[in-house]
């Protein structure tokens, strides 16, 4: 019956998040751009990250037509200033906004929610400063308190903790905007990113250290009752209150309200009906990825639990299969997004989450002590507390380093333990019946209610048996490797305003440009790039192509050189003390792949692949600066089928090209469909019949220009973006066809 319940929130949760109005602004004049002069209330204080500082707005209402009209929505906002302590969660304002509707990365295997669905958002938009906003009301004075107090959280831990204080404020107050990609990446993908957001792990935490100390202090159980429940008040009022925290929340507090009135609570069960309130009041929630790993994590703790152990060695046994049940409940929900299976998530667990429980208790001595003026105290604390994070740390890097690193998942020696996980998972199931008569002893006098013990027992194997399911489904979506491809193709994937083609003949694969974002400390060859190539069945790469060191081609390389194998780095001239070559050069060292000069004749499966430019050949350290010219310019040929890759070369450079044996054939658009490339003569030698145009959504460039479409299309060439029409999938067989991950085509 709770199952069905569960179930039946989720479905009606996830249908009455649908789209809400303010997204059809889009319909009106000037569209969802605008700019829109709206009035709106600032539903969180604004947290600082790498590029200033991010709030939420809750908009009540536009100006449209000279008449303040009721359209609501949520609209993330990005400001480029840090936080300004005039401006906290509860403040009414009134501004002008461009608003934006983003999307994700729209690739092969790719997340069905974008990015602000998932939060449940509307839009997001961008100002320089707070200037741009105008105050009609300051929040209320509990956000006033609550401002400050995180203000002094902050700069406490800035004080005390230094370079630390990054992970500091993730792991205390949630905000985990200034941590580093590398560091980020390093939790990720060791499966120890939930220490760094704030769920149930961290609300148990300062539940047993209030309940600890009243038990300490000799309190009645009413009174340390209450006490637990002022502490998880606390850290509600204090940290960010995302729907893990909610729900973490509300099960702490009527845990506690029937201990203080002496009665005992069904913890799955509160569960489920946590988790039903939840999507029905709060539907975003349901698309939120924390949130559900969150429920998921915590039932299978919750299944797996026996009786209470005294000695250290059933501890330790209660802890690693609490660890394994949780990783197991969650791979499903995880190996889709990330291609990758952290086989060392368990055994670190058991390591990790100790040091986070020291952390965070001294994190909250530090403050306190700060607050205090006791500075000795808080520098010794500080000191430990930043001996644990260090060590935390180094733990999330041995999980994706050495011979704990991720094994992709579509391959069978990921599931080399699979036996072993398949009989730590039996073993958990085994008697469930006799560990709940142990654990829970009856009335005297009562007899035992034995209809609701059998459909409980019941509803817990069949939980189990739920998730073997998942676990097996797993397993044979991981060991199914995806067959290589009947004909030669070409990938181009969405990676937003930049490029990143995938050539793939038989089992050989070529990556040509990784994309990347300039000025964004964003990884997206680790995050992006590599799932995809792992998703479809890429194992090993022939070579990695950089055209040229430009931001929105080298940007994703170095991560994919750190998590595929590569026989070779392929380069054009680089320029003496490019840093971006550099970075990759180090990365391609650290991998042990050698980096050669692009020139040549290549074979790629069945196909031949000539460098064709830049012409004449220039020497691997031969350029001055990074130049658009100076790409590499390759030509595939698979027996009546070419191909023409130009990097962001421009018509100076399309003349040099020797393309005699391309014509009719599959053209990559150079610079993203710039005026200055593509033109007239090179449309002319090679006549293509379709064009492929790697080009982001949006992008501020007004990219591609008019001028260039109208010519492919002249020609006679069909056009195809990537903004437009997500990855594009080109098969060069007996004839070309030409697909998209939003539609099909015969091509």
């Amino acid at each position: 019956a709770w199952t069905s319940l569960l179930f039946a929130g989720i479905a009606l949760g996830g249908g009455a998040a649908v789209p809400q109005p303010l997204a059809r602004l889009a319909d009106r004049a000037g569209g969802l751009a605008g700019p829109w002069r709206v009035r709106a209330v600032m539903l969180d204080d604004p947290e600082p990250d790498a590029e200033g500082s991010s709030t939420t707005l809750s908009v009540s209402s536009v100006r449209v037509g000279g008449v303040w009209t009721s359209w609501r929505g949520r609209v993330r906002l990005q400001l480029a200033q840090p936080p300004d302590p005039h401006w906290y969660g509860g403040s009414r304002l009134e501004t002008f906004l461009r608003l934006r509707a983003d999307r994700a990365p729209d690739n092969p295997g790719s997340a069905a929610f974008d990015r602000l669905a998932r939060a449940g958002l509307t839009a997001s938009a961008r100002l320089h400063s707070y200037a741009q906003l105008r105050r009609r009301a300051p929040g209320a004075w509990p956000w006033r308190l609550r401002a400050a107090i995180r203000r002094r959280i902050r700069r406490a831990l800035e004080r005390r903790l230094e370079d630390r204080a990054a992970i500091a404020q993730a792991l205390l107050l949630g905000e985990r905007g200034f941590l580093d990609e590398q560091t980020a990446l390093a939790y990720a993908e060791s499966g120890l990113g939930h220490l760094l957001a704030i769920s149930g792990l961290h609300v148990g935490f300062w539940l047993a250290v209030a309940w600890l100390l009243a038990a300490a202090s000799g309190l009645p159980p009413r009174a340390r009752a209450a006490t637990a429940a002022a502490a998880v008040g606390g850290v509600l009022f204090v940290v960010r209150a995302r729907a893990s925290v909610l729900r973490a929340a509300a099960m702490a507090f009527v845990a506690l309200l029937a201990r203080a009135r002496g009665g005992r609570v069904v913890t799955l069960d509160l569960l489920v009906s946590v988790a039903f309130l939840l999507s029905w009041f709060q539907p975003a929630a349901i698309r939120d990825l924390g949130f559900r790993l969150s429920v998921a994590a915590t039932a299978a703790v919750l299944l797996s639990a026996g009786p209470p152990q005294r000695s250290p060695l059933g501890w330790l046994r209660t802890a690693t299969r609490a660890s394994l049940a949780a990783q197991i409940a969650t791979a499903p929900l995880i190996a889709p997004l990330t291609a990758s299976l952290p086989l060392a998530t368990a055994p670190l667990n058991l390591l990790a989450v100790p040091l986070t429980a020291a952390a965070v208790t001294l994190l909250g001595g530090v403050t306190a002590a700060d607050a205090a003026g006791m500075d000795a105290i808080a520098r010794l604390l500080g000191a430990v507390a930043g001996s644990c994070l260090d060590a935390l740390t180094a733990l999330a890097r041995s999980g994706r380093t050495g011979v704990l690193a991720p094994v992709a998942l579509p391959g069978a020696q990921a599931w080399l333990a699979l036996p072993w996980w398949l009989g730590a998972l039996a073993a958990s199931a085994r008697a469930p019946g006799r560990h709940r008569r142990a654990s829970t002893p009856q009335p005297d006098g009562a007899a035992p209610c034995r209809p609701a013990r059998a459909l409980r027992a019941g509803l817990h194997r069949l939980a189990r048996a739920l998730g073997m399911i998942l676990l097996l489904a797993t397993a044979i979506a991981a060991w199914r490797r995806p067959p290589p491809p009947a004909t030669p193709e070409l990938w181009a994937l969405d990676v937003g305003q930049g490029d990143a083609l995938l050539l793939r003949a038989g089992d050989s694969a070529m990556l040509v440009d990784g994309g990347g974002y300039p000025g964004v400390d964003y990884d997206l060859g680790a995050r992006v790039v590599t799932p995809v190539l792992r998703r479809l069945g890429v194992r090993s790469l022939a070579a990695v192509v950089l055209t040229h060191a430009h931001a929105d081609h080298a940007g994703g390389l170095d991560g994919v050189l750190a998590r595929l194998p590569a026989a070779a780095l392929w380069l054009g001239p680089i320029p003496p003390g490019d840093i971006r070559q550099a970075r990759l050069l180090a990365a391609a060292r650290a991998a042990g792949v050698p980096a050669l000069a692009a020139q040549g004749l290549w074979r790629l499966g069945g196909c031949s692949l000539r460098v064709l430019g830049p012409n004449p050949p220039l020497a691997l350290a031969g350029a001055r600066r990074v130049d658009n010219d100076a790409s590499v310019v390759l030509g595939l040929r698979c027996g009546a089928r070419a191909l023409l890759l130009t990097g962001d070369a421009g018509v100076r450079a399309e003349g040099d090209w020797p393309i005699e044996g391309l014509r009719h054939g599959v053209l990559k658009v150079g610079h993203h469909g710039s005026r200055g490339s593509t033109g007239s003569d090179l449309l002319a030698r090679m006549q293509p019949r379709h064009a492929i145009l790697s080009v982001g959504a949006r992008n501020p460039f007004g990219l591609p220009a008019d001028e260039v479409v109208d010519r492919l299309r002249a020609g006679g060439a069909a056009v195809y973006r990537t903004d437009r029409d997500g990855a594009l999938r080109v098969r060069l067989g007996a004839r070309v066809r030409v697909s998209g991950t939003r539609w099909r085509s015969g091509g």
